[in-house]
């Protein structure tokens, strides 16, 4: 990876001396809050060079010329109203306002990790704009007209229910706004396909719990299949068979609660079965909408911003090239050839939207 021509190696540092002072320990956080923030700051080196190539390229970006309105100016970090959603600690957000970025916010649809944002940021002696929980309609409802110009996040995009619902929403905030977005669930990498592919089995067929890898979470997590047999035997009742109950969770794989009883109902009068989704493992948390590493082609991402008056770009991510390990030094190596293998190498993409 280049150097940031941007995002100065001296403020990058400076952020990284900050948060190697934080002592975790004296944090009000949850326990999974606490291990989540200890995994970056194990690896802040790279995690930062993460969240600085995302604002180096919301600078790189300036507005659709043909309506600059709410949009940016050039690359005045002064001129930037910025949130970071799904912002977890908040790491992201605290280093683009450590960077000089005019206003700084911080949203979570979780209130224990928004909490722990607030938490960190004090520590820091960092102060943000403001905190706001809750998904893109709170956001939505926090700001007026135009004067929020960015949106950045890290693996969120994955996870969204309704991509389409989301960037609707993000149009109504500003239809200028610039999205930076980072993903893991690169659908040109073979490897990480595959490894996601397998995940989404596990999820909808076996669950999972916390002793499954660092990041799980604090309880455990039923199989989504069994979880959508009981809403939708809950829901129907007497009115269906095990037969039918069976039939119904197997087509409404990738469905929400509340979509899951529409789907019912549906068929409960018409005796109309809902289109099962064409992706083969594609599957979300039946109670939250949270999908689970959700793969999409790259132009399926084209058609949902489009379809919401966005053009969108998408750019490598890279490997951590920046720890004392031999691995690290062939992964510096693999970062060079990415460039030339159509995001076929790269362990994420980054999506850049801005108005058409």
């Amino acid at each position: 990876m280049q150097a940031n021509p941007i995002i100065s190696t001296k403020q990058l540092h400076g952020f990284e001396q900050l948060l190697a002072g934080v002592d975790i320990d004296a944090l009000d956080m949850t326990p999974y809050a606490k291990r989540y923030l200890q995994h970056i700051i194990l690896h802040k080196k790279y995690y930062l060079r993460i969240y600085a190539r995302l604002l180096e390229l919301v600078l790189k970006t300036p507005p659709a010329a043909a309506n600059p309105v709410g949009g940016l100016a050039a690359t005045n970090t002064k001129n930037i109203s910025l949130i970071d959603y799904g912002a977890g600690n908040g790491i992201l957000g605290l280093l683009a306002k450590h960077c000089g970025f005019k206003k700084v916010y911080c949203n979570e649809l979780s209130a224990d990790f928004l909490h722990a944002a607030k938490q960190l940021a004090a520590a820091m002696k960092i102060s943000l704009d403001g905190f706001i929980e809750g998904d893109i309609e709170q956001v939505k409802e926090y700001f007026t007209a135009n004067t929020l110009n960015v949106i950045v996040s890290t693996d969120v995009l994955e996870h969204i229910y309704s991509l389409e619902h989301f960037f609707a929403t993000i149009k109504e905030i500003n239809p200028a706004m610039i999205t930076v977005m980072s993903t893991a669930c690169n659908p040109a990498n073979y490897f990480k396909t595959r490894e996601f592919k397998m995940l989404q089995v596990k999820d909808e067929l076996y669950g999972g719990g916390p002793g499954d890898n660092t990041l799980f979470g604090e309880t455990a997590m039923e199989p989504f299949i069994n979880t959508r047999k009981k809403i939708i035997a809950d829901f129907g009742a007497s009115q269906l068979s095990p037969e039918q109950v069976n039939e119904l969770a197997i087509a409404t794989r990738g469905f929400r609660k509340d979509d899951i009883e529409k789907a019912v109902g549906k068929f409960i009068s018409d005796k109309i079965m809902p289109v099962l989704i064409t992706h083969p493992t594609n599957t979300c948390d039946p109670m939250t909408g949270s999908w689970s590493e959700r793969l999409l082609e790259f132009e399926e991402y084209k058609r949902i911003y489009s379809h919401a008056g966005f053009e969108v770009k998408f750019y490598d991510g890279f490997y951590n090239e920046y720890e004392s390990s031999f691995k690290c030094k062939l992964l510096f190596a693999v970062n060079k050839m990415i460039p030339l293998t159509g995001h076929r190498l790269s362990p994420f993409v980054i999506l850049v939207g801005k108005q058409r």
